[in-house]
């Protein structure tokens, strides 16, 4: 089956922040990236020198959730986009260490055919 995720335009926006991540983190590398409809994966690299500069993941997601959080208020009042109760994204996340290419070929593939496997989520949903 030949599945495909339509990203709305709040998931647009979502992707558009995304793509700032190395402007604002100089130090950060971008890997494999996909949005969901109810999360997103990523996979990040961290710099490895001059470790009192160096951001940590919890810097680039605290950033990343702020800034697609005001980016969507700015969509609910000016774009009549769905609101949100409380918070847009959980509290927190899920991270795994990347080790070695074998590891990293592996959480690549998974990310890359997740939305494939959308319909086969838990948390499912055509709504």
């Amino acid at each position: 089956m030949d599945e495909h995720i339509e990203l709305s335009a709040a998931g647009d926006m979502i992707v558009d922040v995304w793509h700032t991540v190395e402007d604002i983190f100089p130090r950060v590398e971008v890997d494999t990236f996909v949005v969901m409809p109810n999360h997103s994966h990523a996979i990040v690299a961290l710099g490895t020198t001059d470790v009192e500069h160096n951001p940590t993941l919890g810097d680039v997601i605290k950033w990343f959730k702020t800034g697609t959080t005001v980016e969507y208020a700015k969509g609910v009042s000016g774009m009549g986009w769905p609101r949100f109760r409380d918070r847009l994204w959980q509290r927190g996340s899920y991270d795994h260490i990347i080790r070695n290419e074998a590891d990293l070929d592996r959480v690549r593939a998974y990310i890359e055919a997740n939305p494939w496997s959308w319909s086969r989520d838990d948390l499912f949903s055509t709504e």
